[in-house]
């Protein structure tokens, strides 16, 4: 990680007042707490949530997401990005192996208000010069435990890894930083899709 980006890292720690917030953030994302969940098998599903990314583009997820299964990468906290840099290189490499997979980082933060918002956008703006992790770092500023409700888990005190479709279908999950058994098993499931 360059130094500007620990530098920005730790600076959105101290203007928050000690809150725990993840690495990136961008336009309020409002969580449709109506949405019916798609039929299928799965508990859990990727709900309907609008953010932007590094380059102020906007998106509805889980349509907006452009590959037909998509990895997604949540962190809940400043501290987890490196826990997502783990799974980056092999993530990476299983996306150029798979053209169906596309892979997005979604810090998920509460929806703070817009002064904090737009002052914190702008110092990510400032800190991520890779035009790939501008693209797909998407920041959702949401109803939090409406989104674990969705996708059924209660913790966040570790990332969170889901692979989904563009309806919200959950075919994996998992969390933490990376292990060769998870990635072994996104990996078998990414192959039979």
């Amino acid at each position: 990680m360059s130094p500007i980006r620990i530098f920005i890292l730790s600076a959105i720690g101290i203007v928050v007042g000690g809150l725990s917030l993840p690495f990136a953030f961008n336009t309020a994302g409002r969580l449709n707490a109506q949405q019916q969940r798609p039929e299928r098998d799965s508990k859990s599903y990727f709900p309907e949530v609008a953010g932007r990314n590094i380059n102020e583009e906007k998106y509805s997820l889980p349509g907006g997401f452009e590959g037909k299964y998509n990895l997604v990468l949540m962190a809940f906290t400043q501290r987890h990005q490196s826990s997502v840099n783990t799974w980056l290189d092999e993530v990476k490499n299983l996306e150029r192996k798979y053209p169906q997979l596309r892979v997005y980082e979604l810090p998920t933060l509460p929806n703070f208000p817009q002064w904090q918002q737009q002052q914190l956008d702008n110092w990510m703006s400032a800190g991520i010069s890779d035009p790939v992790a501008r693209e797909r770092t998407i920041t959702l500023y949401t109803d939090v435990d409406a989104i674990k409700e969705a996708l059924n888990f209660s913790n966040t005190s570790k990332i969170r890894l889901f692979l989904v479709d563009r309806n919200g279908k959950v075919y994996w999950e998992g969390e933490g930083a990376y292990s060769r058994e998870q990635f072994k098993q996104l990996s078998e499931v990414v192959s039979s899709l």
